[in-house]
């Protein structure tokens, strides 16, 4: 995990069709395989919830 155990939260408002931008930067361990890595998001609720709102997933490598 790049964030920390509970994540990074979003402070702006959550409306239908917004665009929320957060950047994040991590360098590979060198032994790891970059074509083997993927990168997963997700926006979930706060709380006891914790139900996931948003989730999208790519490769490291396109």
């Amino acid at each position: 995990m790049i964030t920390s155990y509970d994540g990074d939260p979003v402070n702006e408002p959550l409306t239908t069709g917004a665009e929320i931008l957060k950047t994040f930067t991590y360098t590979l361990p060198e032994e790891w395989k970059e074509e083997n890595c993927k990168i997963i998001a997700f926006v979930s609720l706060a709380g006891t919830s914790k139900e996931v709102l948003q989730v999208h997933e790519v490769n490291v490598i396109e």
